[in-house]
């Protein structure tokens, strides 16, 4: 509070919550709590809240999972025997270069930042791994020491030592992952609600948070928490009752939609933009006995009260709106002042999004529009839908259906106070079946073709299928910057691991 008149009063805080409907449930984020302090700075009174967002990591772990992995495949190298060093400088290469790849498609996904963070160290540490198993490993059998086809003494200490560094390694990951919220609860946001207030203002604090005067309002309220049903619907008529004088004299107002452009959906964001008409039809007094097609004025007439009063619209979880078009109020029947009118919008809207069946999900667009708090004497009833033609608009998504339903107030009742537009969207899974899936499944089964060869090939042959399978994890990799990020294992995930696992398998049995 920067005004000088308020320098002698103090903020105090209540409960900080979070409405279910407004909390984050999308995308990779989610609502882990809320903080909030009120202290004085300077002679003035603040109070600091807000919410407290935790990265689902799975994407993340794994990728440093797979790096950290791909750097053990130099020993193949020196299991098979491949003595020149051309081959192992090759294979080595092939290996570094899938780890860039990998590193950059995650780096594409992930916010750009000044410092070194936890992700960046980690895949240093991998790289660093890779390059000490081909030191170490040449190194030893520079020296004579590394015979990994023969149980002896140096083999067992070098075999133990990588497969520690690599167990430790994952460990470190995944205990890093966990520990990471236990830091931000010490060092973030968090920490500001352990200051308290002065004690000088304890005392009006507690008062503050305490119980109120009992009055008719609260009387009412407590009434209906009542265990009993039978009185929870007793004590539910009588404020009806007193309201019904007014609900009569409330006017309907029939909403239709016209659906021009749904474009750019964002599953990463929880976004999409919409371009659509409103038109709202009502009954109004001064319009009664006026011809049809009349031009109805909202401005302020010789008593100062607008000619005719519109139903003030608010549109719900909007990112950017603009509002590009308010028709004129016009009369559609004389005789019982029926008029109507039209308005445009342009919005990018917030909107929750599924990902559990990607890529062979549908999602469901909302658009909400609701009376502003001011605006009394209206409620809402749908009217009307039209979607038309999309397919030209929505890139990798098709429109199957719309739909149009009336949302209660937030004090509930009969009557709306909203209005929402659903428009259910399916995504064209073509391409990840046939660019994607297909191409990925067609990498791992060139690998039967080396059955073709013959057995005397076998360190060729082996040396060929290690690298269909680092082509293979560079495809993966270069094809996810493209996907969207989900916190649960959708079908894409399990489809590419089970196809990695049959890589490993015919691996296993040439």
């Amino acid at each position: 509070m920067q005004d000088p008149q308020d320098f002698h009063r103090t903020l105090v805080l209540g409960p900080c919550e979070t409405d279910g409907d407004c909390a984050v449930k999308s995308g990779e984020w989610s609502e882990i709590g809320t903080f909030a302090k009120a202290s004085r700075v300077g002679g003035l009174s603040q109070a600091l809240f807000g919410v407290r967002l935790r990265r689902a990591s799975r994407y993340y772990v794994s990728s440093l999972v797979s790096l950290c992995l791909w750097s053990t495949f130099i020993f193949l190298v020196y299991k098979l025997d491949v003595d020149k060093f051309a081959d192992r400088g090759k294979i080595m290469v092939g290996v570094l270069l899938v780890q860039v790849v990998a590193k950059v498609a995650v780096s594409s996904k992930m916010p750009r930042v000044v410092m070194l963070t936890a992700y960046d160290r980690i895949a240093l540490h991998s790289l660093a791994l890779l390059f000490g198993i081909g030191i170490g490993a040449a190194l030893c059998d520079a020296l004579g020491h590394l015979v990994l086809l023969k149980v002896d003494f140096y083999g067992i200490v070098v075999g133990s030592v990588v497969c520690c560094y690599f167990m430790l390694f994952v460990m470190y990951v995944k205990l890093h992952d966990i520990a990471r919220s236990d830091v931000q609860r010490l060092l973030g946001p968090a920490s500001l609600g352990s200051g308290g207030l002065p004690p000088k203002l304890m005392a009006e604090a507690e008062i503050l948070r305490g119980p109120s005067t009992i009055t008719p309002t609260a009387t009412t309220a407590t009434k209906l928490m009542a265990e009993d049903p039978a009185e929870r619907q007793v004590s539910h008529r009588q404020p009806t009752q007193a309201a019904g004088e007014n609900d009569r004299n409330q006017r309907s107002v029939s909403v239709g939609f016209k659906v021009w452009i749904v474009t750019d959906i964002d599953v990463s964001s929880a976004t999409f933009e919409c371009k659509f008409h409103v038109f709202m039809q009502w009954t109004d007094p001064t319009a009664i006995g006026m011809p049809a097609d009349t031009r109805m004025s909202t401005q302020p007439g010789k008593d100062g009260k607008p000619l005719i009063v519109l139903p003030r619209l608010a549109l719900k979880n909007t990112i950017a709106l603009v509002l590009e078009e308010y028709s004129d109020v016009i009369v559609i029947n004389g005789s019982t002042g029926q008029v109507a009118c039209r308005i445009q919008y342009h919005a990018r809207i917030y909107n929750e999004f599924h990902l559990r069946a990607f890529p062979f999900d549908c999602q469901r667009l909302e658009v909400t529009l609701e009376l502003q708090k001011d605006c009394k004497g209206f409620w809402l009833v749908p009217s009307f839908c039209d979607g038309g033609d999309q397919r030209s608009n929505l890139d990798g998504w098709g429109l199957l259906q719309t739909s149009v339903r009336p949302v209660a107030g937030a004090k509930g009742g009969d009557q709306a106070q909203g209005v929402s537009l659903f428009m259910l969207v399916e995504r064209e899974s073509s391409y990840y079946v046939i660019h994607v899936l297909f191409i990925y499944l067609f990498l791992t089964t060139l690998m039967f073709s080396f059955y073709l060869l013959k057995v005397t090939d076998f360190t060729k042959r082996v040396v060929d299928i290690l690298k269909i399978v680092l082509t293979q994890t560079a495809f993966r990799f270069s094809v996810e910057h493209r996907l969207p990020k989900a916190k649960q294992w959708t079908p894409f995930d399990l489809y590419t691991n089970f196809v990695q696992l049959l890589c490993c398998l015919i691996l296993d049995h040439v």
